[in-house]
């Protein structure tokens, strides 16, 4: 053999060999925990959680967020003027009705996730629900979004 193929085929080893050693690490490495767990064990640690209550909060939570990312696709499926332009611009609802659907559909996400946050809040120890509500509720009931299209529609007189 040539000091040429020598070579090409220790190379080629050689690449073969970080392969299968970038392949091993990608696959035994540890997976990194998602914003939902972090999340979840954030709650645990803040408000002292026994594992029971926590357990029940996680399902729950599992429940409450296969039905959120459903209305995050109504909303990304409806005509958002603030947003994006409409897709069809033929539309014949108005920018007025356009808003009005629009809110309307943020309202019913807003209350679902208010909702989902009390009940969470009464699997907790009573104490610790009350201050979760206390802390969590300021933030998001009233969004950047959802005042800014309330502001935009004028009530029906």
């Amino acid at each position: 053999m040539k000091i040429r193929e020598k070579l090409f085929f220790m190379a080629l080893a050689v690449i073969l060999l970080a392969y299968t050693a970038h392949e091993v690490v990608i696959h035994l490495r540890p997976v990194p925990p998602s914003p939902r767990q972090i999340g979840l064990e954030w709650l645990r640690a803040e408000y002292d959680i026994p594992q029971e209550a926590y357990e029940k909060i996680a399902a729950l939570h599992q429940d409450y967020f296969v039905r959120c990312d459903e209305m995050c696709a109504t909303m990304e499926r409806a005509h958002r003027p603030l947003i994006q332009r409409s897709r069809t611009p033929q539309s014949k609802e108005t920018p007025s009705a356009a808003l009005k659907r629009e809110k309307a559909v943020c309202e019913n996400c807003l209350e679902n996730m208010v909702q989902h946050l009390k009940n969470v809040a009464a699997l907790m120890p009573s104490v610790q629900g009350e201050r979760f509500l206390k802390d969590i509720l300021p933030e998001v009931i009233n969004p950047p979004e959802l005042q800014k299209l309330r502001s935009q529609v004028t009530p029906l007189q």
